[in-house]
């Protein structure tokens, strides 16, 4: 990362990146609002990206999630089974590196929580604020 901090520096627009880790569990009736969010967050900066862990092995959260948002910066994984929250945390983490690299911001995000989008966003906004 220094040597892309040094790009930036040099007047090249290189955006943070920020990732936004859902882990879900039995979560369905939760998706419109968090297709949502994450349509939000990932539309907030080209640099974002979400991971959902779905931790039921509930096939229907990849589906309504997939087929709802089209995006190469947006991975739903299920879990083989329900290891718990950090688990899930460390899994989606971990699958986020392998496929975009490391990050500047990671945010956590409970699936019941409404207006994430926006509000994940802001956060990653004024933490590049206060890092600059």
């Amino acid at each position: 990362m220094p040597q892309d901090r040094e790009l930036a520096a040099a007047g090249s627009l290189i955006p943070r990146k920020a990732l936004l880790i859902v882990v879900c569990f039995n979560s369905h009736d939760q998706l419109p609002e968090l297709v949502a969010a994450f349509r939000d967050f990932e539309q907030g900066n080209v640099g974002n990206h979400v991971v959902v862990v779905e931790n039921s092995s509930d096939m229907r959260v990849p589906e309504f999630i997939e087929s709802n948002l089209k995006s190469e910066r947006i991975h739903v994984a299920v879990a083989s089974e329900n290891q718990g929250f950090s688990h899930g945390v460390n899994h989606g983490y971990n699958i986020a590196q392998d496929l975009w690299g490391d990050f500047d911001f990671v945010v956590l995000l409970n699936p019941d929580v409404l207006s994430a989008g926006p509000v994940a966003c802001e956060l990653v906004h004024r933490a590049e604020q206060e890092s600059e």
